[in-house]
């Protein structure tokens, strides 16, 4: 029974990764769509319990990073279900 639980524990959080990976690849294909430059993915799994990639863009202008940042937003929301809470830093394309 014990081994069991471990093999789906390890299912979970393997999981769990590839659902993080599916996620970040979106991310960024949505930003290069609107071509942002400078894009970093750093893999911080077991860093922090928050997430499991940071990923880091810049684009030219304040027009530029509110669409990236808008269509990040949409395609998490059509395919993930993930909607923001709040986007800190929008309204000045910070």
């Amino acid at each position: 029974m014990e081994i069991q639980l471990q093999e789906l524990i390890d299912q979970i959080k393997k999981d769990g990764v590839e659902v993080a990976e599916t996620e970040a690849k979106n991310i960024v294909e949505s930003i290069e769509d609107k071509k942002g430059e400078n894009i970093r993915v750093i893999d911080v799994t077991g860093l922090t319990e928050v997430t499991d990639y940071m990923i880091i863009a810049s684009g030219n202008n304040t027009n530029q990073v509110q669409a990236i940042c808008d269509n990040v937003t949409d395609n998490l929301a059509k395919e993930f279900s993930i909607i923001p809470k709040h986007t800190e830093g929008y309204h000045n394309a910070e």
